[in-house]
């Protein structure tokens, strides 16, 4: 059996470490080796703990999840950061993977998608991994580009769609005066 995979946790909300680390516990293959509040934490723990992989929040106070994770890839080339955002647009997507995230994942992942994520990111645990962001944009783990836009465009047009029906409609005065 190999050794767990060293994680570590990096997200500003108390509740949803406590959620993550409970999560990650049911799962032997994945050792829980620190936790931190906000980006500067992250830096330093990760030098101290030596990590495989740091699940990392995108906004988080004092430094930020892009440029922690910067900092991280430059110091820490081994270690493989996963971002674990609810911010699904394009421009926090490809933020966190220049600043050279290998993985980006929703706060709404299932936990199989998780701690398969976890898993894929590792080459020692996958042999011949080679392409990690091809994966996590083809698995649909990663919003394709241009997603949220599409949603917006979306909206925007069904919001359009029940205007002109109200404009369409009588007026409510005219409705009532046809009844009296």
């Amino acid at each position: 059996m190999t050794e767990p995979v060293r994680v570590l946790i990096a997200d500003d909300h108390p509740i949803f470490r406590d959620g993550l680390r409970a999560l990650l516990a049911t799962d032997d293959s994945i050792q829980l080796v620190g936790e931190a509040a906000d980006g500067g934490d992250v830096q330093r723990l990760v030098e101290q703990l030596q990590p495989e992989i740091v699940l990392m929040d995108l906004h988080m106070p004092g430094v930020d999840g892009v440029a922690a994770t910067r900092e991280i890839v430059q110091r820490s080339p081994h270690v493989a950061v996963i971002v674990l955002t609810m911010f699904d647009d394009d421009d926090s997507v490809f933020a966190a993977m220049r600043a050279g995230a290998r993985g980006y994942l929703l706060k709404g992942t299932k936990q199989a998608d998780l701690i398969r994520a976890v898993r894929k990111v590792l080459p020692r645990l996958v042999p011949g991994a080679t392409a990690v962001r091809s994966w996590v944009v083809t698995s649909g783990l990663l919003p394709r580009r241009g997603t949220a836009r599409r949603c917006r465009r979306r909206r925007r047009r069904s919001r359009t769609r029940v205007r002109s029906r109200r404009r369409a409609a009588p007026p409510l005065r005219a409705l009532r005066s046809a009844r009296g």
